[in-house]
């Protein structure tokens, strides 16, 4: 079983982003819980109509996912990736360069910004 401190680091850890990673991701967890749920009902010896409800939830939940999936790899194949490429992607296709500590900034495409080398040019340095 794991410890108390594993599981409240995980779940931090989880959260910490505060977005969601694909589009999929709540009928994800919704799957996860069902199942779950599914699962303890039946160790815990639950009414027959109690079973059959929460497998036909999951089944439900689990087709939706399927033809979601298939529905946006087909039309929109973004959203299945993380919110932090299609953000990192859309800056891009804005000519916007920097970080999330000194910002971003509007780079037109004939200015390139001036990149200086980390280490000096050994022809320079013996001269």
């Amino acid at each position: 079983m794991p410890s108390p401190e594993l599981i409240r680091a995980f779940l931090s850890q989880a959260s910490s982003s505060g977005s969601r990673s694909t589009a999929l991701q709540p009928l994800g967890w919704l799957s996860g819980i069902l199942t779950s749920g599914l699962v303890v009902a039946a160790s815990w010896g639950a009414p027959e109509w109690a079973l059959i409800s929460l497998a036909v939830l999951l089944g439900i939940t689990v087709i939706i996912y399927l033809v979601s999936y298939i529905v946006y790899a087909i039309k929109n194949p973004d959203a299945l990736r993380s919110e932090k490429y299609t953000l990192s992607k859309m800056a891009l296709e804005k000519n916007l360069i920097g970080d999330d500590k000194a910002g971003l900034i509007e780079v037109s495409d004939n200015e390139l910004p001036q990149i200086s080398p980390a280490l000096p040019n050994k022809k320079e340095s013996s001269e």
